[in-house]
C-alpha cells in the first residue's frame, strides 16, 4: 500500500509539472519584429485599408467599362383591345376607316451602342486613377501609423517590465534589510526606530510593486489589441529598451516631410478636385457614338406560334450629341470645384507648417531625452555607490537606517528615470518616423 501511495503521488506530481509546463508554453513570446509581422494579417484597421485599395481598383475597372459597347435586349407582347386605324378619303372602296394589325403582336429587340468619342468618359477614368492613388496612400499612412503604434506599445511594455523588475528588486532588498534589522534588534544592537523605519520602507514598496504589475498588464493588453491577439492568450515581450534605442541612434532621420502621408493625401485630393473640374468641363464636348439595332416581330389573331410570319428589321448608324445649354449648371459646378481646389491648397500649406513645427519639436524632445539619459545613467552609478556607502556605514554602526533607506530609494528612482528617458527618446523617434513617412 505504501508503494502504491508513493506511486500515485509521483504520478500526480508529474501531472502538475506537465500542466505547469503546458501553461508556461501557452505564453506567446514576442519580439518587436514578430509583433510587426502579425499586424499585416491580424490588424482589422489595416485590413480594412487594404480592402479600400481593392474597392478603388474595381471602381477603376467600372469607369473603363464605359469604353466598351452597351448591349440591351428586350421583348414585349401586346393584346390590342382596340386596333389602330387610319382614315381614308371619301369614296374609298375600303370605307372611311381601316383597322390595322392583328389582335396579338410580339416583338423582340437587341440594340448595341459603342462610344467613339466621349470626353467625359476619359476624364472620369482619370478621376478613378486618382481615387486609387488616394486609397494606396491612405493604406500606406495607415500602415505607418499602426507600425509606429506597435513599436511604441512594445517599448511601453518593455518599460513597464523594467520598472516592475526594478521595484521588485528594491522590495527584495528592503525585505533583506528588514530581516537584518530584526536580527540586530533581537541582539539589542539597533533601536526600535530603525526597525520601524525598515518596516515602513517595505510597506511603502509593496503598493508600488502592485501598481507596476498592473501597469505591465495594461501595456500588454494594449499590445494585444494592436496586433490582433485574443486577450485570453497570454503574451510576453522579449528584448530590452537599450537594443531598440541603439537602432534609432544608428539611423539618422531624413528631416524631410515630403513623404508625410497626410500631406501626400491632401495633395492627391487637390489633384482629384482639379480632375473633377476637368470632368465637368468635358461635358461641353460633343459625344459621338455608333449604334446597331435588330428587331424580330410578328402579329396574329391567334396563338398558333408555328404558323407565325416573323419579320426581321436591322439597322446601324452613327449618332452625335452636342450639348448646347444646361442653365449654367455646368459652369457653376466648375466654379465650386475651382474654389474647393484653392481651399485644398491652402489647407495643405497650413498642414505643412504644422508638420514642420511638430518635426522641430520632436527634434528638441530627442535632444532633451539624450541629455536626460546621460544624466540618469550617471545618477544610477552614483546612487548605487551611495547605497554601498550607506550600507557599509550602517553595518559598521556609523550610519542610520534613514541614510540606508534613502540611498536605496534614490537608486530605485535613478533607474526608473533612466529607463523613462530611454522610452522618451524612442517615443520621439517613433513619432518622427510617422511624421516623415517612414515605415
Amino acid at each position: 500500500m505504501v508503494r502504491i501511495f508513493f506511486a500515485l503521488v509521483l504520478v500526480f506530481t508529474g501531472i502538475i509539472v506537465d500542466l505547469g509546463e503546458a501553461k508556461a508554453a501557452d505564453t506567446l513570446r514576442l519580439t518587436l519584429n514578430g509583433a510587426l509581422a502579425r499586424i499585416e494579417s491580424n490588424n482589422f484597421l489595416l485590413r480594412a485599408s487594404q480592402e479600400g485599395i481593392k474597392q478603388a481598383e474595381i471602381a477603376q475597372l467600372e469607369r473603363w467599362g464605359a469604353m466598351l459597347p452597351t448591349v440591351d435586349a428586350s421583348g414585349s407582347y401586346n393584346r390590342h383591345l382596340k386596333k389602330p386605324v387610319i382614315f381614308l378619303p371619301e369614296g374609298s372602296p375600303m370605307g372611311r376607316v381601316l383597322e390595322l394589325g392583328s389582335d396579338n403582336s410580339f416583338q423582340s429587340n437587341i440594340s448595341a451602342t459603342f462610344p467613339l468619342f466621349a470626353m467625359p468618359i476619359y476624364r472620369n477614368i482619370s478621376v478613378a486613377k486618382t481615387d486609387k492613388a488616394i486609397a494606396v496612400e491612405t493604406n500606406r499612412g495607415t500602415r505607418i501609423d499602426i507600425r509606429g503604434s506597435v513599436r511604441l506599445s512594445f517599448a511601453n511594455c518593455l518599460l513597464a517590465k523594467e520598472s516592475r523588475r526594478v521595484i521588485e528588486q528594491s522590495l527584495q532588498t528592503a525585505m533583506a534589510t528588514l530581516e537584518n534589522v530584526n536580527n540586530l534588534a533581537l541582539q539589542g544592537m539597533v533601536s526600535e526606530y530603525d526597525k520601524v523605519r525598515a518596516e515602513v520602507q517595505v510597506s511603502n514598496l509593496k503598493p508600488m510593486v502592485l501598481q507596476a504589475r498592473q501597469g505591465e498588464q495594461v501595456a500588454l493588453l494594449t499590445l494585444h489589441s494592436l496586433i490582433g491577439i485574443a486577450d485570453t492568450i497570454p503574451i510576453d515581450v522579449e528584448g530590452d529598451l537599450e537594443s531598440i534605442l541603439a537602432q534609432y541612434l544608428t539611423v539618422r532621420p531624413t528631416n524631410n516631410i515630403a513623404e508625410n502621408s497626410n500631406l501626400r493625401v491632401l495633395k492627391l485630393q487637390e489633384q482629384r478636385l482639379m480632375r473633377q473640374r476637368r470632368l465637368v468641363n468635358a461635358s461641353h464636348y460633343p459625344v459621338l457614338s455608333a449604334f446597331a439595332n435588330y428587331q424580330w416581330q410578328t402579329q396574329a389573331n391567334d396563338f398558333n406560334f408555328d404558323k407565325y410570319n416573323w419579320v426581321e428589321i436591322a439597322l446601324v448608324g452613327i449618332q452625335i450629341n452636342v450639348p448646347l445649354f444646361a442653365g449654367f449648371t455646368k459652369y457653376h459646378q466648375a466654379q465650386q470645384l475651382k474654389i474647393g481646389q484653392q481651399r485644398a491648397a491652402w489647407q495643405r500649406s497650413y498642414t505643412e507648417q504644422q508638420v514642420e513645427i511638430q518635426r522641430q519639436a520632436l527634434q528638441d524632445q530627442k535632444s532633451a531625452a539624450l541629455q536626460s539619459m546621460e544624466a540618469s545613467k550617471e545618477a544610477v552609478a552614483l546612487a548605487w555607490q551611495g547605497v554601498k556607502i550607506a550600507r557599509g556605514r550602517y553595518n559598521a554602526g556609523a550610519g542610520t537606517i534613514l541614510e540606508l533607506t534613502d540611498a536605496q530609494m534614490a537608486h530605485v528612482q535613478a533607474n526608473l528615470n533612466y529607463y523613462k528617458a530611454i522610452f522618451d527618446y524612442i517615443k520621439a523617434s517613433v513619432e518622427q518616423d510617422k511624421l516623415e513617412g517612414r515605415e
